[in-house]
């Protein structure tokens, strides 16, 4: 029983981090809608929750049936991979380091289309007057790099928290399926 019991903490832990940074990067928009990818990160995160609440349920109340919960786990699953796969395109190719380094020297005509992207600035839409994009001319012009960096570690933090949601969630379907198989459909105290 410990380890369902763990997996589904760490299942739990996973999804919350989605959650929470998808959260945050919906947040930082000023300008428009949020990204579309933002959007899905968060529902998927919430969804891996709320996965793991109904597993640690599960692992107690054998009326859950293991098709139901392997079920719930996969759809979970999907929709984290799904939300990683889309940050991994958005954010293709980007070295936060190097954008960094473009943003001091205010080359902004020059940005690589992932850099420029609205889950990084803060808003798509016209350029401000100092050149930068809407989203992130809010900031002081000193201001402006540290804030850019810190949304784009953000996002590649959350892209790998969204995939190892994904394995803990398939981690988590095949322990209920192979321990409830073993003790003919209910959870054991001898695991």
């Amino acid at each position: 029983m410990i380890i369902p019991l763990v997996s589904r903490a760490v299942q739990a832990l996973f999804a919350a981090v989605v959650l929470g940074l998808s959260i945050v990067a919906i947040r930082w928009q000023v300008y428009g809608r949020a990204p579309a990818q933002s959007g899905f990160a968060s529902f998927a995160g919430a969804f891996g929750c709320l996965a793991a609440a109904i597993g640690i349920a599960g692992i107690w109340i054998t009326a859950l049936s293991t098709l139901i919960l392997v079920i719930i786990d996969g759809v979970a699953g999907v929709c984290l991979l799904i939300a990683g796969i889309t940050y991994v395109v958005a954010l293709r190719g980007l070295d936060c380091g190097e954008a960094a380094h473009i943003l001091d020297d205010k080359q902004w005509k020059w940005l690589p289309a992932s850099i420029n992207h609205p889950l990084l600035t803060g808003g798509s839409g016209p350029k401000s007057d100092d050149g930068y994009p809407m989203g992130l001319s809010s900031y002081p012009e000193d201001k402006i790099n540290g804030v850019f960096t810190d949304r784009c570690h953000k996002a590649k933090a959350n892209m790998v928290f969204m995939f190892m949601a994904f394995a803990s969630c398939v981690a988590a379907a095949v322990l209920i399926w192979v321990h409830r198989r073993r003790n003919g459909g209910r959870m054991s105290s001898r695991v």
